[in-house]
């Protein structure tokens, strides 16, 4: 919280962290109107001392903007929040794992990376970490995260789709793992 709060990142332990989150979530939200604010008037010309009136229609413009982007980051951060209030087992650490294998052996990086992701949620770790390596093929892992986990999948959706991809992949090997899980359910 202390990269969020304008001092020096240190929180005193008898502080309520509730009103710091609070203060910190405040200045987050004042720099973030700042930046879009600025944002919005890009290339609106400064006249010599004489005041220009705003069109009506520039600042709804602004308006629904900043409005649309501060729900953004609203969101994102009640994801986050709610990822790591689901996750609070503090005995177990997050896996970070890699495109293991797929580089000389040429395999199928979408397929080795949900037998990783199924096998971290079997065994209950409460965050993956996965580095894909600039693989053309994960580009699309965030989008298939947030759709999978909005859709409640549980594990068994994950094989049973996994499944199905093979039987896919066995007549088509051009086929898309991701495209086909995507679609699917």
């Amino acid at each position: 919280m202390g990269r969020w709060l304008e001092e020096d990142g240190t929180i005193p332990i008898d502080v309520d962290t509730k009103a710091i989150r609070e203060r910190a979530v405040i200045q987050f939200a004042g720099n973030l109107l700042k930046r879009t604010l600025s944002e919005s008037f890009v290339g609106i010309s400064v006249t010599d001392g004489i005041q220009e009136e705003i069109p009506a229609k520039n600042i709804k413009i602004a308006a629904r903007s900043l409005s649309l982007e501060l729900a953004r980051h609203k969101n994102k951060l009640a994801a986050q929040l709610v990822s790591v209030v689901l996750n609070r087992n503090e005995d177990l650490m997050p896996l970070a794992t890699y495109n293991w294998g797929c580089s000389s052996r040429k395999g199928d990086p979408q397929l080795k990376l949900f037998i990783q992701w199924l096998a971290a949620s079997v065994a209950l770790l409460p965050h993956i970490v996965y580095f894909t390596a600039a693989n053309s093929q994960l580009n699309k892992l965030d989008t298939v995260c947030r759709v999978l986990l909005d859709r409640q999948w549980s594990v068994g959706d994950l094989i049973s789709a996994l499944l199905r991809y093979s039987d896919i992949k066995i007549v088509n090997p051009h086929e898309n793992n991701f495209a086909i899980i995507i679609c699917s359910k």
